[in-house]
């Protein structure tokens, strides 16, 4: 599901390692965080996660070459083709390509991005501190629901956030982040209101090094993407200035063809114009 909203591997896997890291950093508040190190980083991050984000990442590469058909349902003649055709009447009729790191990017949309990764990972928190704070199971309907709405909400934000963060002519954030920014930070009031006597247990130096330490994680991974970015351009660039050097000699050798073809051309054209003539003189002699 992050990956269908966030279409990036690389801020993925940050989201990823960083929600492992607060796992550890807030264990002291919540039990249930304290987890064994095989099983956060081999089921966690690279089982669960790592599988994923791949599934994730493989449908959006589908879903941005496929192009959606309005044809009849009657013109699919096999059960098959219309079970397909009536699951894809759900999907959207257009995948847009999400590219959250470019190379030219400015030191305010590397902080855009770090403000992103700090609420995405306070909305998760909310999620275990409201069931521990309110005493709920996991099975109760309002944390599911919850869990549902927040993902459907997910998607217009991050695509609004996206758009201010990339669009040079966006000036201004877009309304529905503005609401989930307050949902979240309002679901956090909660949990400290009603929730007193957990914070009261709160230290302070991990929630620091929480902050620094998802600082610090985040900008190594951007700074890694868009090194990647850069080194991918630097090739496709030289590909193509091979491909243009390639075109220019076969152009040229061909130029040089049918300069080198012009002589004989010329030749039997002379011999076909002196049997012509030889021909003539013969008759009326």
């Amino acid at each position: 599901m992050k990956a269908l909203l966030i279409r990036s591997y690389g801020l993925c896997w940050t989201i990823s390692i960083t929600w492992e890291l607060t796992e550890l950093l807030f264990m002291h508040l919540l039990p249930n965080f304290a987890e064994c190190w095989w099983d956060q980083v081999i089921l966690d991050i690279l089982l669960c996660n790592g599988g994923g984000i791949w599934l994730g990442m493989t449908l959006c590469r589908f879903l941005e070459m496929r192009t959606y058909r309005w044809a009849s349902i009657k013109e699919i003649h096999t059960t098959t083709g219309k079970i397909k055709r009536a699951v894809l009447q759900f999907t959207p009729a257009s995948w847009t390509c999400v590219r959250w790191f470019d190379p030219k990017s400015s030191f305010q949309r590397l902080a855009g991005i770090y403000l992103f990764m700090i609420l995405w990972q306070l909305t998760e928190l909310n999620t275990f501190f409201l069931k521990h704070v309110f005493i709920f199971q996991a099975s109760h309907p309002l944390s599911w629901c919850r869990i549902l709405l927040v993902g459907i909400i997910t998607a217009p934000t991050v695509r609004q956030y996206y758009a201010y963060l990339t669009d040079t002519q966006c000036k201004r954030v877009g309304t529905q982040c503005w609401v989930f920014g307050a949902i979240a930070f309002l679901e956090a009031l909660a949990c400290v209101k009603f929730g007193l006597d957990v914070f009261s247990k709160t230290q302070v130096h991990y929630v620091v090094l929480w902050l620094i330490c998802l600082a610090l994680i985040t900008l190594l991974c951007l700074y890694g993407m868009v090194w990647y970015e850069q080194h991918k351009m630097k090739n496709i660039a030289l590909q193509s200035d091979d491909g243009d050097d390639s075109g220019v000699v076969d152009s040229s050798s061909a130029q040089t063809d049918s300069l080198g073809s012009l002589p004989s051309r010329k030749r039997r054209k002379a011999s076909a114009r002196n049997r012509f003539v030889n021909s003539h003189g013969r008759r009326r002699l």
